[in-house]
């Protein structure tokens, strides 16, 4: 009976394994670089909120929200490019739903995040 339930267990294992390597490989075949629209915006972690902020500004895009982890900040390109977010201080630009399928990040941010956001 022991000697079954490991072998289950293994299983198990592999088959989380293979599924999450399934998933990884089809969202980064999703997350090429867009050349326009929202896109999810990751910062080191170390970047403070007003740093990401300015840059995502200097480098032409609006900031939209926040996400769950404060270092991911969701804004649309406007003029920007990704190569200047890169530049501005952006460790990653991706279309923010590949980003938000992989970890999650759908949902409201804490409501003190941004002065300016559009919630109620």
């Amino acid at each position: 009976m022991n000697r079954e339930f490991h072998r289950l267990a293994a299983w198990f294992v592999v088959g989380v394994i293979t599924v999450w390597l399934a998933a990884m490989i089809a969202v980064l075949a999703t997350a090429q670089r867009p050349p326009y629209g929202r896109v999810a915006v990751v910062f080191s972690p170390s970047t403070t909120d007003e740093q990401a902020i300015s840059a995502i500004t200097r480098a032409g895009a609006r900031p939209i929200d926040q996400g769950w982890l404060r270092w991911v900040w969701a804004a649309d390109l406007d003029d920007a490019t990704p190569a200047r977010l890169e530049a501005a201080g952006a460790m990653l630009v991706i279309r923010e739903f590949a980003f938000v399928a992989v970890l999650g990040c759908a949902g409201p941010p804490p409501a003190t995040t941004l002065p300016f956001s559009t919630r109620p």
